[in-house]
């Protein structure tokens, strides 16, 4: 059962004032006048008073149960009452309450820690009192005590009622945490050092906010919408030493304690992740807030996200909120943990400090913004040591004031500033290690005194073993580390440091000081260092440094690889190396490294790849067994860099965790480096677990943009928009669906919403230039273009937003100054060449991009993307030669490349001379693949348009071409100048005669058959075949000669060459003939007849018509007597043969 003993939350108080607050607590919430008087000897029997309700309450510990030990503490009391109620009045003041009769007391409750057997014993102690009352009112002045009510509270009564008030029995009795976890309630009982009231109690010194957004309601606003979004479960404050995260994570956990949230502290050393789960056991209406300060020190901060995740899984609402140096940002994911950046210097906050002190503020140029030195000046006002604040009135600065301050000794002592800074880096630690460090170092000593004396060391004797000597805050090592390095040479700090590191492991110190150099790894001086040697161990205490191989790792001296080196040195087999969180993420740093900067030798490379081996196989389960929620971040990097080698690790790994969330990083991996099918149904499944997360984002990109099946993500993809239709991360599923060809409609209101929402973003230029290039209609984002231009148009990203804009056909006008502003700023970049294109294709004027269009070919001249820029040029009409040079170089270069035939195809277009690019073409063509290409018919039209016939080289790719491609409506243009080629093959006539069957409609089909000449309609294999194509074409242009006489001249000549084949039945015969008697009557219209009789038409031409025997054709289809249409028609012909007969020579 529950006991009041139990409890430690106020362990340096005597137990009966402990008691005394508790009973205080137990009973405030059901009396807000509750009033305590925590004097012993001097409350007059009143522990606890309440004037509404007349009240009074007498609180007593007592340490053992029963009636024995509960009876006599009344006793004391009674007798005290006895003494000093008198008649009329007391005789010590104290007492006087008892005498007033206004608001007199009517109810007494006698409270106590202990336990009575039974409520027998209960009632004879409630009547003890009673009588003592009864007693008392035969006094004059106290005849109102006579019907005075008592209760007797014994612990029973307090645990029994104690189960339903969480909050008050959380406080005081929260379960057993495991090691490395406080909850804050106790950790603000605990006595503290002076300075911990001036860094953390607004009592001492009031907290003064950077800003609004990083107040502490601000932040536990936003903490509390990540919980509620179930999105990210941790977040740190960071910034330089002494920036104030410390304080304003305390003021946050205060805040939600306030709110009721369950707070506790974690120690980043010692509290374990995979202990998480049973912590969280203790049910909790409210969230529970986790602050962990110095993260650093922690094995593996990506463990505890692991277990947050897990955490949240079961229902849990927690979130871990950690602090850092800047040094240790690096290393976090910012998309799992949010980022909060405090300034490097806060002049307000430094300010706000200082005025809660008289005459404090004009030191606030010496703080240079940094708060814990304001905090100082703070201390060093109320201990009123006003020969250190004279002297740093004419310091340049607190940080280098205080660093040579604290080297001075008294009386005349020799400075050791080596012997101060090893002190102070070995701290905090333990009495034994503080005598180990004296002995071996006598300034050591006496610098402790020193700075015990004038307050900047601290001795805590309730502190942790390891605690007990502590500097005032850690700023002040590390300025005298960084002073002491620049004021010594390489060589002797190398061997000085060296020499501390040994000292340190021989008397256990080692991690301690390893946290020190950790504070300010990035520091240049400190990168200098020989670190590789310095962390190699000597033989005597190898053992302890291996121990100690995870502070080594973390502290961020070594760079990855000479991270890796040196694990390898301590362990020549990988496999039997131990699988901490600390091993793996070394192994995947320097894998990771090694992918921008690799391996400097075969041998780096063999030992990286030999580690991969041994944590791939620790991982899936083949290797020595691995830890709790341990990462998989070794095997992300292992199949970066090695995808063939490790996806069978990756495959094994995803079968057996493909419902954790973690299996994100490995499935983004996989789909860029392998075929996804292996993996879609765990994919798949890991989406209809974890779709609704903001993290789902990544796996939906990643799952789009390696080509996988819209189909089976639609679902997610819109469900994930809808839950999340404003976060930054919207933009990556947005433009991966569209950019994968995925349906518009859907996600139109989802990127119209978002674009609403981060209409000034950078990154908006990415979801615009996706919906124009996926054909979304332009004036829905037409505002947001114009707008995100006029914000960003000097960006290099504006050049996507050009190009969309304009390749979908919007206006150039409202574009055209950020168009020729982004040139002006990027006329060098390689993606000029997007938006010199995609204006020249837009139409827009050639004059202002005249000089960018020179100026990116001289200096872009072999690049592939040439080839855009020359054919929009010279499609746009530019002239030829300023872009001459440019056009062959290209060729040269190249000759091989399919696009070739676009530049090729431009030049020739705008009229540049045949010559210079013939030995290109012919390659081309001459190319596999290419002469039958779709591409060939452009090229073979340009070469017709330019000389009007295709030169002798071309006929048999021209030839070829027509017979693959007849049935394409773009064949027209090529056959247009292939029948003009002499001679033509038989199988290229049918293929001719077949385009303009299957495309009888088209006004040129009449013109490529009447193109096709006797000679070459005769080697037709089936005449009889051609002469039924040739009628089908004639009745389908009926309309249309109708209207024009040339058309209908056409027609005329196709039915002059046809009718004199030889060899044809005269059943086709008579089909060619009754397509001419529809022909011909439509010559009844004396206005048809007439434009065709003045037609001038090539002498050829003339001759065949006005030579061809009509009289004999006609009858064949129909008899003219009979129809007087085509009687009026066949006489309008002959007069217009006539006309042609004796029309002069052309």
């Amino acid at each position: 059962m529950l006991r009041f003993d139990q409890t430690d939350l106020f362990p340096n108080q005597p137990p009966g004032d402990v008691f005394h607050q508790f009973v205080s607590e137990f009973f405030a919430d059901a009396t807000p006048d509750l009033r305590s008087f925590q004097a012993p000897g001097k409350d007059g029997a009143i522990d606890l008073y309440s004037p509404s309700q007349g009240c009074v309450w007498e609180c007593k510990y007592v340490a053992q149960d029963g009636w024995d030990a509960v009876q006599p503490r009344w006793a004391e009391v009674a007798k005290h009452l006895r003494d000093n109620l008198l008649d009329h009045a007391p005789k010590q003041k104290q007492y006087q309450p008892w005498y007033n009769s206004q608001t007199p007391i009517r109810r007494y409750r006698f409270c106590t820690s202990a336990r009575l057997s039974n409520q027998g014993q209960c009632d004879a102690l409630a009547g003890q009192i009673r009588q003592q009352f009864q007693e008392l009112a035969q006094r004059a002045g106290l005849a109102h005590l006579d019907n005075i009510a008592v209760e007797i509270f014994t612990w029973d009564d307090f645990a029994s009622q104690l189960a339903p008030r969480h909050a008050l029995r959380t406080r005081w009795f929260p379960p057993d945490l495991p090691t490395g976890y406080r909850s804050l309630s106790r950790e603000l009982a605990r006595t503290r050092p002076k300075l911990h009231q001036y860094l953390y109690h607004s009592s001492t010194l009031r907290y003064v906010p950077v800003s609004s957004a990083l107040s502490p309601a601000a932040q536990l606003e936003a903490l509390e919408q990540r919980i509620a979004d179930n999105s990210q479960f941790s977040s740190v404050l960071h910034g330089r030493g002494g920036a104030g995260k410390s304080r304003l994570q305390w003021e946050i956990g205060l805040a939600a304690q306030q709110a009721g949230w369950r707070v506790w502290l974690l120690d980043a050393h010692l509290a374990q992740p995979d202990q998480l789960a049973e912590a969280l056991r203790e049910p909790c209406a409210q969230p529970t807030l986790l602050l962990m300060d110095y993260i650093e020190r922690c094995d593996s901060w990506d463990n505890w996200l692991y277990a947050l995740q897990a955490a949240a899984d079961h229902g849990a609402r927690v979130h871990l909120l950690g602090a850092c140096r800047n040094s240790w940002l690096e290393r976090l994911d910012p998309w799992q943990t949010a980022q909060l950046a405090l300034p490097d210097v806060q002049p307000d906050t430094v300010q706000g400090i200082l005025r809660q002190r008289d005459g404090l503020l004009d030191f606030a140029d010496v703080c240079g913004g940094v708060p814990v030195f304001a905090v100082f000046l703070c201390l060093l006002a109320d201990q009123q040591r006003h020969a250190e604040l004279s002297a740093l009135r004419g310091a340049p600065d607190f940080r280098r004031w205080l660093s040579v301050h604290l080297a001075r000794l008294p009386d005349g002592q020799p400075e050791d500033m080596a012997g101060l800074v090893e002190l102070l880096i070995s701290l905090p630690g333990s009495d034994a290690a503080r005598q180990a460090l004296e002995a071996a170092t006598p300034s050591a000593s006496r610098y402790r005194h020193q700075l015990l004396h004038d307050g900047w060391l601290l001795e805590t004797p309730h502190a942790p073993p390891d605690e007990r000597w502590s500097t005032l805050h850690d700023v002040l090592a590390d300025g005298a580390l960084l002073n002491w390095l620049h004021t010594t040479t390489p060589r002797i700090a190398n061997g000085q440091v060296q020499r501390w590191l040994h000292a340190a492991a021989a008397r256990g110190q080692l991690r301690t000081q390893l946290r020190s150099w950790q504070r300010v790894a990035t520091e240049a001086s400190v990168q200098a260092l020989d670190w590789p040697t310095l962390l190699t161990p000597p033989a005597q205490h190898a053992d302890i440094w291996c121990a100690a191989h995870d502070a080594i790792l973390n502290a961020g001296l070594l760079s990855p690889l000479a991270a890796l080196r040196w694990l390898a040195a301590r362990h020549a087999n990988p496999h039997h190396a131990a699988s901490t969180p600390a091993v793996h993420l070394a192994v995947a740093n320097a894998a990771k490294a090694w992918q921008t900067h690799p391996a400097q030798t075969p041998a780096d490379h063999a030992m990286l790849i030999g580690w991969l081996d041994a944590l791939s196989a620790t991982l899936t389960g083949h290797g020595a067994p691995a830890p709790a929620l341990l990462g998989n971040h070794a095997l992300v990097q292992a199949l970066r860099c090695d995808p063939a080698r490790y996806a069978s690790a990756a495959e094994s790994w995803l079968a057996q965790h493909h419902e954790q969330e973690q299996a994100q990083f490995l499935l983004n991996v996989w789909l860029k480096h392998q075929p996804h099918p292996t993996i879609a149904p765990l994919c798949l499944h890991w989406l209809r677990r974890h779709g609704h997360k903001p993290v789902a984002s990544f796996v939906l990109k990643a799952w789009l943009d390696a080509g996988g099946e819209r189909e089976p993500v639609r679902a997610a993809v819109l469900a994930w928009l809808a839950q999340h239709p404003d976060a930054a991360e919207a933009r990556f599923v947005l433009t991966a669906w569209l950019d994968a060809s995925g349906e518009r409609e859907p996600v139109r209101a989802a990127v119209l919403a978002w674009l609403a929402q981060h209409p000034d973003a950078a990154e908006a230029c990415f979801v615009l230039t996706a919906w124009l290039d996926a054909g979304g209609e332009r004036e829905p984002v037409r505002a947001a273009v114009l707008a995100w231009l006029a914000q960003h148009s000097d960006a290099a990203e504006a050049c996507f937003v050009l190009k969309a804009w304009l390749d979908a056909g919007g206006e150039r006008e409202p574009v055209r100054a950020a168009v020729l502003a982004w040139l002006a700023q990027h006329s060098d970049a390689a993606e000029a060449c997007f938006v010199l294109t995609a204006w020249l294709d837009a139409g827009g004027e050639r004059e202002p991009v005249r000089a960018a269009v020179l100026a990116w070919l001289a200096q872009h001249p072999d690049a592939a993307e040439a080839q855009f820029v020359l054919t929009a040029w010279l499609d746009a009409g530019g002239e030829r030669e300023p872009v001459r040079a440019a056009v062959l170089a290209w060729l040269a270069q190249h000759p091989d490349a399919a696009e070739a035939r676009f530049v090729l195809k431009a030049w020739l277009d705008a009229s540049g001379e045949r010559e210079p690019v013939e030995a290109v073409a012919q390659h081309w063509f001459a190319r596999p693949g290419n002469a039958l290409s779709d591409g060939a018919g452009f090229l073979l039209r340009a070469y017709g348009d330019h000389s009007r016939h295709l030169p002798p080289w071309l006929h048999p790719y021209a030839c070829t071409w027509l017979e693959c491609h007849w049935q394409q409506p773009d064949a027209v243009y090529a056959l247009k100048y292939i029948v003009k080629i002499r001679p033509l093959p038989a199988s290229t006539v049918e293929a001719g005669v077949a385009w303009c069957v299957r495309h009888a409609n088209d006004p040129d089909a009449v013109f490529r058959l009447a193109g096709l000449p006797v000679g070459a309609l005769a080697v037709a294999s089936d005449r009889t075949a051609l002469l039924a194509d040739v009628a089908t074409v004639l009745v389908a242009q009926l309309p249309k000669m109708a209207a024009s006489h040339i058309s209908l001249q056409r027609g005329l000549l196709c039915l002059a060459n046809v009718w004199r084949l030889r060899g044809v039945t005269v059943e086709a015969q008579v089909l060619l003939a009754q397509a001419a008697c529809q022909v011909v009557r439509l010559l009844a219209d004396g206005q048809l007849a007439k434009r065709l009789a003045a037609l001038h038409m090539p002498d050829k031409v003339a001759r065949l018509l006005a030579s061809t025997n009509w009289a004999t054709l006609l009858p064949l289809g129909a008899p003219a007597h009979a129809d007087p249409l085509l009687h009026q028609g066949e006489q309008a012909l002959l007069q217009c043969c006539d006309a042609w007969a004796a029309a002069p020579a052309r």
